[in-house]
């Protein structure tokens, strides 16, 4: 007998005994958050508590037991995608996700971008007036949900999951195709609204296509998003261009 199936600590035999039971064990592959804090432990035999985690917290659960004894069901967790202790199921919930797909403005510096749902280790840190794309939101047992960010609506550069409310809606105008006439030089052409890479620097007289203007809220100002050969270029800030007829 071993204390459990990945453990090398061995505890000795025991002789077949019609009091034991087998111990149902079900794969499975799934988020859940914390609804109560119930105590995470080392084992099944209960011998140490990890500790009480606060409700809203975010485990992968990978292996789901059953105690026959008291029909209580134990789900294996993982953190950061390492084995981190048992719990029992009634503690917590499936995590569940709500569609957003829109643009966000973030309105205050250095909260965290985070690497995995658990929210243990950092991938960056947000920025005032930066903006940003968010696909989903994952809905936490303490109502503050996380959600998952983008650069933009490509979904092609994950920014990190970010828990936390400061952040406004950005407001979008539509425009249809509309032609803007640039009448500034020298304002930067920027790659996207995070404001951290740029397509060049404006040159006055030269014309693009538009189908948006974005409306940034921390410095009240307006981007177009400019078009060339149909392909987005980049961003421009509206007080160096003007729409034409």
């Amino acid at each position: 007998i071993y204390k459990d199936q990945d453990s090398s600590e061995w505890l000795g035999y025991l002789k077949a005994h019609v009091s034991l039971a087998y111990t149902p064990i079900e794969e499975i592959n799934k988020n859940v958050t914390v609804t109560k804090n119930w105590s995470i432990w080392n084992n099944l035999q209960w011998e140490k508590e990890i500790e009480k985690p606060q409700i809203g917290s975010v485990f992968s659960a990978r292996l789901k037991l059953t105690n026959v004894s008291n029909n209580a069901v134990y789900y294996k967790l993982y953190k950061s995608g390492k084995f981190y202790g048992y719990i029992n199921a009634e503690a917590v919930k499936d995590l569940t996700t709500t569609k957003l797909n829109k643009y966000v403005t973030f309105s205050v510096n250095n909260e965290d971008f985070w690497s995995s749902l658990d929210v243990n280790y950092s991938k960056g840190k947000t920025e005032r007036g930066r903006v940003f794309y968010i696909s989903i939101s994952y809905n936490t047992a303490d109502n503050q949900p996380i959600y998952s960010v983008y650069t933009d609506e490509t979904c092609t550069e994950w920014r990190g999951y970010y828990k936390g409310n400061n952040f406004e809606d950005t407001q979008i105008t539509m425009l249809e195709n509309k032609s803007v006439k640039v009448t500034k030089s020298g304002y930067t052409v920027w790659g996207d609204l995070n404001f951290w890479t740029k397509s060049g620097i404006s040159n006055t007289g030269d014309i693009y296509t538009t189908d948006r203007k974005f409306y940034n809220f921390t410095n009240n100002a307006y981007y177009y998003e400019l078009k060339k050969d149909g392909r987005v270029y980049g961003y421009i800030n509206s007080e160096a261009a003007v729409e034409m007829n």
